[in-house]
C-alpha cells in the first residue's frame, strides 16, 4: 500500500509540476525606459492563407523543333559565308556555299546513268516483245529486265543526292556541271553559333550552324522526387532571372515527364506567355516557385512573424514572445520555432502552432538570444 501511494500523484500534484516546468522556462526582463532607447518594437502574430510553393531551379529553353544544328550532308571548302552571330534569318535563306570535287563527280554519274537508262529501258521492251513472239529465250529477257532495274535504282538514287544537296536534276546538263553547292535555312530564327570560316572544310555531318527560333519560349524546370506528386497540369509558376533582375515573371505548369532522371528529378514543362519573349534570352537560369493546391483546406492557414524576429542561434532558431507587461518592465520568453518559407518580409512559423493573440519582439531580439 504505501508503494501504491507513493507511485500516485493527485491531478493538482501534475498541475503544479506543470506551472513550475513553465516558470524554470529561461525569461528575460527588459526595462521600458531601455527598450524604447534601444529601438525595440513589438509586432503580433499573423495569420494568413498561403497554398503551398515548392521551389525549384530550370533554364528558359525553347521546344526541340524550334532549335536547329545546320550540318553539311556532303563535305566541302566553304566559298561564302555572309552570316554572324546575331543575325536574324528566314526560312530558305542562303547560310553558306560548299565547294567539294565529289559534287561534280556525282552530277557526272547522274548525267550518265541518265543516258544509259533511255537505252536499258528500249533494250528492255524489245526483249519483252521478243519474248511474247518466241523469238528470244527468258534468259535474255530476265537479263535485260535487270540491267534496266539497276539502272533505274541507281538513278532515282542520284537523283535523290542530288536534290538533298539543294540542286535541281533536271536541270543538270552536260554544260552546266556546277562545283558548289548552298545550304539553306530550314527554319526562320536567330544564329547563336557558327563554327566555319570562309575557306575552310567542313567535313559531313559537321554541326556549322545553329538557328533557334524564340518564338515560343518555354521553362524547364527539375522537381525532386519528394516534390513531383503535389505538380499538377494548369497550377501557375512565378519565376525569376536572378543574374539579371529582381522581377516577377508568370508562368503554368504545361507537361510532365513521366521519368526521373539519373540525378532522381523530374522534368518539368512551363509555358511562358508569348508577350514575355522579348525580355527574355534562351538559356537563362531561372529561380522558380509552383504553387501547389493543398488538399486539406486546414493546411492553408499559416502563421508569420516578421523575418527580423527570428534569431538563429547554432542549428536552431527562436523568437522573444511577450510574457506578461506592467507598467516599467516587458517580461519576454525565449521559443524555439521551425520557420518555413519567408513571403514579404515574413516568416511563416511551421512550429509550435501560435496563436495571434501573441505579440513577439520584432526588432531586437538578436541582443537578447545571442
Amino acid at each position: 500500500m504505501a508503494i501504491v501511494l507513493v507511485g500516485c500523484k493527485s491531478p493538482s500534484e501534475e498541475g503544479a509540476q506543470a506551472i513550475q516546468t513553465a516558470q524554470d522556462t529561461p525569461q528575460t526582463t527588459i526595462n521600458k525606459e531601455q527598450f524604447r532607447s534601444n529601438g525595440m518594437e513589438l509586432a503580433t502574430i499573423n495569420a494568413i492563407t498561403a497554398t503551398e510553393r515548392i521551389r525549384t531551379t530550370g533554364t528558359i529553353d525553347v521546344p526541340p523543333e524550334n532549335r536547329v544544328e545546320v550540318s553539311p550532308l556532303m563535305g566541302g571548302y566553304v566559298t561564302h559565308t555572309p552570316l554572324l552571330v546575331g543575325d536574324r534569318v528566314k526560312k530558305g535563306q542562303l547560310l553558306m556555299s560548299l565547294e567539294n570535287p565529289e559534287f561534280v563527280t556525282l552530277q557526272q554519274q547522274y548525267l550518265e546513268v541518265k543516258q544509259q537508262l533511255e537505252y536499258l529501258e528500249e533494250e528492255y521492251e524489245r526483249n519483252q516483245k521478243l519474248l511474247e513472239e518466241q523469238i528470244t529465250s527468258r534468259k535474255n529477257f530476265l537479263k535485260a529486265q535487270s540491267e534496266y532495274l539497276t539502272a533505274k535504282a541507281r538513278f532515282h538514287g542520284l537523283q535523290k543526292q542530288l536534290q538533298l544537296l539543294n540542286l535541281d536534276p533536271e536541270a543538270i546538263t552536260g554544260e552546266n556541271i556546277v562545283p558548289v553547292f548552298h545550304i539553306y535555312a530550314p527554319i526562320s530564327g536567330s544564329i547563336t553559333g557558327i563554327d566555319v570560316n570562309r575557306g575552310s572544310f567542313v567535313p559531313r555531318s559537321h554541326p556549322a550552324m545553329v538557328i533557334i527560333n524564340s518564338d515560343h519560349l518555354h521553362l524547364e524546370l527539375n522537381i525532386f522526387e519528394k516534390d513531383i506528386l503535389k505538380v499538377k497540369k494548369g497550377q501557375p509558376i512565378h519565376f525569376r532571372i536572378p543574374e539579371a533582375s529582381r522581377e516577377v515573371f508568370p508562368a503554368e505548369v504545361h507537361l510532365i515527364s513521366d521519368a526521373l532522371s539519373s540525378d532522381r528529378t523530374v522534368r518539368v514543362h512551363g509555358h511562358i506567355d508569348d508577350a514575355l519573349k522579348e525580355q527574355l534570352k534562351v538559356g537563362m537560369y531561372v529561380e522558380a516557385e509552383i504553387t501547389t493546391d493543398a488538399t486539406d483546406p486546414g493546411t492553408l492557414m499559416r502563421y508569420t512573424v516578421p523575418t527580423s524576429a527570428v534569431i538563429e542561434k547554432g542549428q536552431k532558431h527562436f523568437i522573444m514572445i511577450l510574457e506578461k507587461e506592467d507598467e516599467a518592465h516587458y517580461v519576454f520568453r525565449m521559443l524555439e520555432v521551425t520557420p518555413g518559407n519567408e513571403i514579404a518580409e515574413q516568416t511563416v512559423i511551421l512550429k509550435p502552432r501560435l496563436d495571434t493573440t501573441v505579440r513577439v519582439l520584432a526588432r531586437g531580439a538578436f541582443d537578447l538570444i545571442r
